[in-house]
């Protein structure tokens, strides 16, 4: 029998080699042109190098004013294609699906029906430009503090009109930008959605909504800095994949779990408890470029407890 975490899966229109997913992390080597640098391409080459299955490119910003910091990735111009287009072949090349996290950061006040329509702008002409560079999919970053995922949230989001209040309301932005990038890109450009849950009963509820528009649900917190769900005692895996294994039950793509995954066996439990579909290896892999190849030549059959 084949190795669960060494067999492919369909995203989308793409099919990723094994279950091993490099998940978006911000690394600070670019500058105030926000155009990809010399050691991102060596740094994504190396990690395509090694054995990974999937590679979402980091947090890379829609609108220059609202990037992670002055050292982020940006893909507000088309003068980012070219660098872009240079990474997504330089991870593709060596069989390895590459997609791109397109982001825009928190706004913490409420945002006019003008500054809505820019940001909508922007995450939709950013998808274009994705696409242009080459990049099999699109992740769009609804989790942590930032723009999609305040909005999402019943606590942080403070508009008082149609992008407020309920459920409908508060996802009405990103299934605006999920519509319009359908729309103005080719079928088969994939697109996932980073989903931060804070609220059990509004994580599914929001994955539901999502499933039929999307190819992926990469499961994490929301805008909320403190853990709101409570993890069972005893519960061998972190709190993030534990909100993964609410979600898997309500949606039928493929899902996504991150967090503390640091060794192939906490992998293969959390695939073969059918808890997600797909592996987000961390800090495991920015320590460790050939981390993909070892945890899939290593077979170990003991798994530690998760511990903060």
């Amino acid at each position: 029998m084949q190795d669960i975490l060494a067999q492919p899966i369909q995203i989308g229109h793409h099919k990723a080699k094994n279950r091993i997913f490099m998940p978006p992390m911000f690394r600070p080597w670019s500058d105030d042109s926000g155009k990809v640098s010399d050691r991102h391409l060596s740094h994504y080459q190396g990690r395509a190098k090694g054995g990974v299955g999937t590679i979402v490119i980091e947090t890379t910003a829609v609108l220059q004013e609202y990037r992670l910091s002055e050292k982020n990735i940006g893909i507000w111009s088309d003068e980012h294609i070219d660098g872009l287009s240079q990474m997504a072949k330089a991870i593709f090349e060596n069989d390895v699906l590459a997609f791109i996290q397109i982001n825009h950061t928190a706004v913490n006040r409420a945002l006019s029906k003008d500054e809505i329509t820019t940001a909508r702008n922007a995450f939709v002409d950013a998808a274009i430009r994705a696409e242009k560079a080459g990049f099999h999919g699109v992740e769009l970053h609804a989790a942590h503090e930032f723009l999609l995922s305040h909005l999402l949230s019943s606590s942080h989001n403070q508009q008082d009109d149609e992008y407020g209040g309920s459920i409908d309301g508060r996802s009405r932005l990103l299934m605006e930008i999920i519509s319009l990038v359908r729309e103005k890109t080719k079928s088969d450009l994939d697109l996932g959605v980073r989903l931060g849950i804070d609220s059990l009963e509004d994580g599914i509820e929001f994955a539901g909504k999502l499933a039929p528009l999307v190819d992926y649900l990469s499961i994490s917190r929301g805008a909320d800095s403190v853990d709101t769900i409570s993890t069972p005692p005893n519960y061998p895996f972190s709190p993030l994949v534990y909100r993964a294994e609410l979600v898997k039950p309500h949606v039928t793509l493929p899902v996504i779990a991150v967090g503390g995954i640091n060794t192939g066996a906490i992998a293969r439990q959390i695939l073969s408890k059918d808890i997600a579909d797909l592996i987000a290896v961390g800090r495991g892999l920015l320590g460790d470029p050939g981390w993909a190849e070892k945890a899939l030549s290593y077979r170990d059959d003991e798994i530690q407890p998760f511990r903060n």
